[in-house]
This record gives C-alpha cells, structure tokens and sequence, in this order.
C-alpha cells in the first residue's frame, strides 16, 4: 500500500535546498509534531528544544482556542477502495466547525500545492476510517517559528484534490507496478 506522502513526492522539489537545511528542518519537524502529538495525548513535555519552541507556542495558541474534541492523534487511516494509506496529525472537533475536521500541522512558512492532494487523502481515508464521525473539512495549520498565532487555511475543493490525487495514485499503480 502507498503512503500518501509517497503518491505525491514528485510534486516536491527540494533539489535547491542544501541538504543540512533540509536535514534539520526535517528533524525539527518530526519534533514539533512528536511535541504536539504527545500534547494533545496529555503528555506535556518538561522542557522543549529551542528549536521547537516557537512552532510549539503557536500550537498551544490553537489548541487552546480551537480544540474541542480529540477523535485520534496521528491516527493511521486507510481507504479501502484505493490503495493507500496516511497518517492524520489530528482528528477532532473545533470550536469553529459543526462536524469533524481533519488538520495536519505544517513547519514550512511556504505552503505547498501538494498539501490539498495530502489533505484530500487523509480527508476521505477518515471517512472511512471513523464512519461513526462526519468529517466536514480538511486543513493545513501553519505554525509560527516565532510562536505567534498560526495560519489555518481549509483545503477548498476536496473533490478536484482527491480526483487529482487518485489519478496520481492510479499512474503510480499502473506504471511503477
């Protein structure tokens, strides 16, 4: 089965990025959502890296804010129709929506198109694997570096990003065996 950030890795291009940049904001990524997991799981950490600090108190922001209800953390969801698999870093409630929502947490201060691809995935993998929740909307969290408040932007055409992700999907399926 093929993960979600797999389907879509030819769309990334970090050929320009020296490859200790990109080491360490790929490790100071998995921090900030390792922190933020374990946050939303009631685990609070007794110290946080510096390096993670300013994504962290951007977090804590929203969470406190927004977060009504927690379904799952960094919950692996799988469709049964496709062949694919995700792993969603929230799936839950908030103040601001009636259903369910879908959030995956973002350290890059670009945002990238593949993000609605991801998003579409992991938005009707959930669907089917918490039939009991309604899933209303997907969405990428934009946490600050310097701790201020984070930028929320809802994927706005779910239907167009998983039909373009499904097709991407089905050429992977067909031409890589």
């Amino acid at each position: 089965m093929l993960r979600v950030t797999e389907i879509l890795k030819d769309y990334v291009d970090l050929s320009m990025v020296p490859p200790d940049v990109l080491q360490a904001a790929a490790e100071r990524g998995t921090l900030v959502h390792d922190i933020c997991a374990g946050i939303l799981q009631g685990f609070f950490p007794p110290e946080i890296p510096e390096e993670a600090k300013g994504y962290v108190d951007s977090f804590l922001i929203f969470k406190e804010k927004y977060i009504r209800e927690v379904i799952a953390v960094e919950a692996e969801v799988v469709h049964p129709a496709w062949p694919f698999i995700g792993h969603v870093d929230f799936a839950g409630y908030i103040t601001t929506e009636k259903d369910a929502v879908i959030l995956d947490w973002k350290t890059p201060v670009t945002a990238s198109r593949t993000w609605s691809g991801q998003l579409a995935g992991y938005l009707e993998a959930a669907r089917k694997t918490f039939p009991q929740h309604n899933f209303g909307k997907a969405g990428s969290l934009q946490l600050s570096p310097t701790g201020g408040i984070p930028k929320m932007t809802w994927l706005e055409n779910p239907a167009m990003a998983f039909h373009a992700f499904v097709c991407k999907l089905q050429a992977d399926v067909y031409f890589r065996g």
